[in-house]
């Protein structure tokens, strides 16, 4: 095999590999009332692109707490529509911004995936505010 001939195939390797890392998971997106059932009242214990957390959702106002990524404390508000869209709108994460996932579940408990079918998050529930937040 020539040089060049060896580079096109490592090449072609890395490719295929970073495509595998952007697949969309399989797997139904849960409804809105399954969604509330999995986690009002609960604690999300979980890692994100972005490091790892927990998170308590509050009944009956869906009020989130959450110990994020860094050690950080803040709260906020959720709300699941419908279609079984998990928003969470932080007041200082995120700039404030609302951040909405689709949930599925998964042999980890729940995946949480961003807009374009990317998986963001992966969490189990604890019964409760497991964490005292």
């Amino acid at each position: 095999m020539t040089k060049a001939r060896s580079q096109v195939s490592v090449f072609a390797i890395a490719i295929v590999g970073l495509a595998a890392c952007q697949m969309k998971p399989a797997g139904q997106a849960m409804s809105g009332p399954a969604v509330r059932a999995a986690f009002a009242g609960n604690t999300l214990h979980g890692t994100s692109v972005d490091g790892d957390f927990v998170i308590y959702v509050a009944p009956p106002d869906d009020t989130v707490h959450g110990m994020l990524w860094g050690g950080r404390h803040d709260s906020g508000t959720s709300t699941v529509s419908a279609d079984g869209n998990f928003c969470i709108t932080w007041h200082q994460t995120f700039d404030g911004k609302t951040r909405c996932y689709i949930v599925r579940r998964s042999a980890a408990g729940f995946d949480l995936l961003n807009a374009e079918g990317i998986v963001f998050a992966t969490a189990k529930t604890s019964p409760g505010n497991s964490d005292g937040l």
